[in-house]
């Protein structure tokens, strides 16, 4: 599954600017039915397995940045509370769906957690052809200014986008300095990757690629995924099963946690007390391993079961989701198809942590959690010295700090006026 992530990240990005948000979400939906169809099957070969996770990890990959670009383009700048939040729900339905998982898991057979997973899939997807419009961001800068106009009617979007001299040669500059690929010939592609030089699209791709890097080192994923193994390997006396479905409820509670903290201390501030706090559970958790034998069994239970459930807690409060939100707020309107690069940086990352981890629970117990610590230290003095705040600000001031200037670009303009409420010709 984590091996088909990073295709479906460069997947949805080479697609998302050429063909709109909503046919991305369509698209990368289709191969998670399909998937969970094949893992459905009771008499399913090992290859028909194989096929069916590597659809589902396609799907993970190419679902995500659709979502949140979607989300950023569509919530008024000056509602940043309310689009901040959201930008935050693709990650609470995540830990949602990890612990509907989870239940199902411990209550029906794996046939019959793969039939409800397809049966809610194809739910979701009528639901998006039926009621989810395409961008009207995307929709105007493609010069469809009619379906924008009744995109932005059935969003309720406030704000006039359309219909002003200055927004239509704000648009025209934009239209013509696109970073989306003429076609999909070698040529063009080429082209496409080359803008990458460019300052508006390397910085935030600099930086989203090494948040995801520290977020994926601190070793978060790899402990929910082999949650059992992290429990069995030390001598705690507890159903693992029974503490997973716990750590699911934590995890969920951790992100709809972040969609409340995140309009009031920001993104940037979010992210440092959550790799903080890992690095402090680590700490509690490696402690209680090097000297178990002065704990009698009970504490030592408390102990490690309590760092463990207070590190998920802690990040998926934080570092499992601003990494996420960062992304369809620091990119440029016409180079949002760029993000993916950062989301398969952030799901080859994931690969091999998951690769990893196992190794080093098995051979390297005492010290792994110590590593990782190290790392979420590291991954808040990164954020503390480099991430640029965006909750508060216009696209407008977030764009030129990441240029490193205060002359905008036309492009910059334009998304300017596409975001904000205006008043008057």
């Amino acid at each position: 599954m984590s091996l088909a992530r990073p295709f479906g990240c460069l997947f949805t990005g080479l697609v998302m600017d050429k063909f709109g948000r909503r046919t991305s979400m369509i698209y990368s939906s289709i191969p998670n039915i399909a998937g969970w169809l094949l893992l459905a099957d009771k008499t399913a070969s090992l290859t028909q397995l194989y096929v069916g996770r590597l659809l589902t990890g396609f799907t993970l990959g190419g679902c995500t940045l659709p979502y949140m670009i979607y989300v950023a383009e569509c919530i008024p700048v000056n509602n940043d509370r309310i689009r901040s939040r959201i930008c935050a729900c693709p990650n609470v339905a995540l830990t949602l769906g990890f612990l509907l998982v989870y239940v199902l898991g411990a209550l029906l057979s794996y046939d019959q957690v793969a039939l409800v997973s397809c049966g809610w899939s194809t739910v979701s997807l009528f639901l998006i052809i039926a009621f989810v419009p395409e961008s009207p961001i995307w929709l105007y800068r493609e010069g469809r200014i009619g379906d924008a106009e009744i995109a932005q009617q059935r969003l309720g979007i406030g704000q006039p986008i359309l219909g002003t001299p200055r927004i239509s040669r704000a648009a025209a500059s934009l239209i013509s300095d696109s970073f989306e690929p003429d076609d999909y010939s070698l040529g063009s592609l080429l082209r496409y990757f080359s803008r990458i030089r460019r300052p508006e699209v390397y910085r935030p791709l600099a930086i989203t690629v090494t948040l995801f890097f520290f977020a994926e080192a601190s070793g978060l994923s790899g402990l929910v995924s082999y949650m059992i193994d992290a429990v069995t390997a030390s001598s705690v006396k507890i159903d693992p099963y029974f503490l997973t479905v716990i750590c699911g409820v934590l995890q969920f509670i951790g992100c709809v946690s972040a969609t409340f903290a995140i309009p009031y201390i920001g993104l940037k501030t979010l992210s440092i007390w959550s790799f903080l706090g890992l690095a402090v559970g680590y700490l509690v958790l490696e402690f209680s391993l090097l000297f178990e034998d002065a704990f009698t069994p009970n504490v030592f239970n408390y102990v490690h079961c309590g760092s463990i459930c207070a590190i998920l807690l802690m990040g998926t409060a934080g570092v499992s989701v601003v990494p996420f939100c960062i992304l369809g707020e620091i990119f440029p309107m016409g180079a949002k198809g760029y993000a993916g690069l950062s989301l398969l940086s952030g799901a080859v990352f994931n690969f091999i942590l998951l690769k990893t981890f196992p190794y080093m629970l098995a051979q390297h117990e005492k010290a792994s959690f110590f590593v990782y610590g190290v790392a979420s230290c590291s991954g808040a003095v990164f954020v503390s010295k480099i991430l640029p705040e965006t909750i508060g600000r216009t696209m407008e001031r977030k764009e030129t700090g990441l240029n490193g200037s205060e002359q905008s670009s036309d492009s910059v303009r334009t998304n300017s006026i596409l975001y904000e409420k205006l008043a008057g010709p």
